[in-house]
């Protein structure tokens, strides 16, 4: 694709199908994304392929902080969360539409996201 074209057919896509994306596809996508452009070359992503099961912990989560985006995650089959640390503060660097707020009651009381599964 030329620059040109990459760059005017750009969008932000807010609409999302309800069919589940391969695993290949999926990783083959994240491969893509880390070769955006960082500052430095610092690479400052971490991302996480986000599944049903987790999903689902993040929604409790959201919904304990009874944020309006709570909504959006259900939209999409699989999420994919840059969950970098951001200027060493104690908060994801992106969670796709879900904000929590790590000093929140729904944060201590579940302080750990990460089960190894998806």
């Amino acid at each position: 694709m030329e620059v040109e074209k990459a760059i005017r057919t750009r969008r932000t896509h807010k609409a999302f199908g309800a069919r589940e994306l391969d695993r290949a596809v999926i990783e083959e996508l994240v491969e893509l994304a880390r070769w955006a452009p960082n500052h430095h070359l610092t690479n400052p992503w971490r991302f996480r392929v986000i599944g049903e099961h987790t999903r689902a912990r993040l929604m409790d989560l959201a919904e304990a902080e009874k944020s309006g985006a709570a909504l959006k995650p259900q939209r999409a089959p699989t999420l994919i969360a840059d969950a970098a640390w951001a200027h060493g503060q104690a908060q994801a660097a992106c969670w796709p539409t879900v904000v929590v707020n790590p000093r929140s009651a729904a944060m201590r009381e579940r302080p750990c996201l990460h089960s190894g599964r998806s």
